[in-house]
């Protein structure tokens, strides 16, 4: 429904509202089980969703906030690594 709601409106507010919603259930699933191929990384801002901050799923562990684009796109901090599930490896 997130990933609809972000492809199907060009109205920016209402797909980073969807995004949080599509991350954070992202986010559960890879802390919770791993990921399959490679190191992922979660990040944070903290400035996202009104100041209540956001976390997000990156291959890579440099910061490029999707939240906020080229406007503070170093704008993060990684939260945690994420490793590949031990029964992949």
């Amino acid at each position: 429904l997130a990933a609809g709601i972000i492809s199907g409106t060009k109205v920016l507010p209402v797909q980073r509202e969807a995004f949080i919603r599509l991350s954070n259930a992202m986010t559960k699933g890879a802390t919770a089980f791993g990921t399959e191929k490679g190191v992922v990384y979660l990040q944070h801002c903290p400035m996202a969703n009104n100041n209540q901050g956001a976390d997000w799923l990156s291959s890579e562990n440099e910061i490029r906030n999707p939240y906020f684009g080229d406007q503070m796109l170093k704008c993060g901090s990684v939260k945690q690594k994420i490793a590949v599930r031990a029964d992949v490896q």
